[in-house]
């Protein structure tokens, strides 16, 4: 959780610049239009089983399909309480009212809020699927 608290001002901070790679280490052959997602998931303190599995599957299918994606920072997965400080500013930021799973790039946001809740238990193949594909969209 620390983790994320420190890299929810970077992430933010790249919102508002042309995507440029702020991860610490970066290889400097990389190109410099590399396109980032950011995957945010909103969630209150008191969660129940069907929130926890929307944030784990949302993560099981990052790892498994974009690891060095997600090792490089082309791809980062930020959980925000919407009862602390940094979760309320993220989702005034991204216009969130509530619970919400979001996918964010330069060019547009994806939304897989009601998706992931009615798949991450039941289906979560489905999900996993479904978190795939988009990303890939938003990387094209």
């Amino acid at each position: 959780m620390r983790f994320l608290k420190c890299l929810l001002p970077i992430v933010l901070l790249g919102m508002f610049l042309p995507f440029q790679n702020l991860t610490a280490g970066a290889v400097s052959t990389q190109k410099e239009d590399v396109e980032k997602v950011s995957v945010y998931y909103f969630h209150n303190t008191t969660r129940c089983a069907t929130c926890n599995a929307v944030e784990s599957v949302t993560l099981d299918a990052l790892k498994e399909n974009f690891a060095s994606k997600v090792t490089d920072g082309s791809i980062s997965f930020i959980s925000l309480n919407l009862e602390e400080d940094e979760g309320k500013a993220a989702a005034k930021k991204l216009k969130i009212a509530g619970q919400t799973l979001l996918f964010v790039s330069e060019k547009e946001k994806v939304n897989l809020t009601n998706f992931g809740f009615m798949n991450a238990l039941t289906k979560p193949e489905k999900l996993k699927l479904k978190v795939k594909t988009t990303v890939e969209k938003l990387l094209e």
